[in-house]
């Protein structure tokens, strides 16, 4: 679901001090960059960029959008990226932050949330149970359990998105995850299926939209108790470690 956004709501969700990312418009595989919000000038956004600098030349002068996600959405915003300031001879080669403006383009802003219970984007580690019948038996035995490693790159109490590097899921067929919340509890099991696969660049791993099955009530609300809690630790400022990361 994707509701507009007025200016008004735009400066509030954005506003100064917001930590946003920013990824390329048109090359969406390509690299995404964190950045805080320094101030709103007419219609541009100026911003901190986090980065390696050389990586950063090369998102400026590009369409890319700035999001930030809260408990109520991912709120989205569309612009030209633009250097605030030409980096000095003087200043260090890997410089960890950089000033920059997106010009922004009006009535591109707009709020996404499409699944009926609130998501995160992170990198949980999970492990795919094998189905009884996906793959050679000896290649199943060369994990204890017959489980593959894979991540999960966002995640609700309704579903995830999920990497299948062994290329072990397909559509309609029900399979178990543990995931880790790093939450200081014990892995959760969950039972899902894949509804939706996700495009993805080539030589990436499989990615699967994933709708989980018969989950508890007491399930449920740890991982919303555990999306939230991140989501708080966020607005609040906290560093991006704080996420789940691999």
């Amino acid at each position: 679901m994707s509701t507009t956004v007025t200016d008004g709501i735009l400066r509030r969700v954005f506003a100064p001090g917001t930590l946003v990312t920013l990824e390329p418009r048109d090359h969406p595989e390509g690299v995404r960059f964190s950045g805080v919000v320094a101030e709103w000038r007419r219609r541009a956004c100026h911003l901190t960029l986090r980065g390696v600098p050389e990586e950063i030349d090369n998102l400026l002068d590009a369409s890319v959008d700035m999001l930030h996600g809260r408990l109520d959405g991912l709120y989205r915003v569309g612009g030209r990226l633009r250097r605030a300031r030409r980096r000095r001879p003087s200043d260090p080669p890997a410089a960890a932050t950089c000033r920059a403006y997106l010009e922004i383009v009006p009535g591109s802003a707009d709020c996404r949330q499409r699944r009926a219970f609130y998501r995160l984007s992170g990198r949980w580690p999970a492990l795919i149970h094998r189905p009884a019948a996906a793959g050679p038996a000896a290649e199943a035995e060369a994990r204890p359990g017959g489980a593959a490693a894979a991540r999960i790159g966002d995640l609700s109490a309704g579903g995830m998105l999920i990497d299948d590097a062994e290329a072990l899921l397909a559509l309609g067929g029900r399979f178990r995850a543990t995931i880790d919340l790093q939450d200081g509890g014990s892995p959760l099991t969950v039972t899902a299926v894949p509804v939706r696969r996700q495009r993805v660049a080539a030589g990436r791993a499989r990615q699967w939209g994933c709708r989980c099955l018969e989950l508890s009530s007491e399930d449920e609300e740890r991982i919303l108790a555990r999306l939230h809690a991140l989501t708080r630790m966020r607005l609040a400022g906290a560093p991006r470690p704080a996420f789940p990361t691999a």
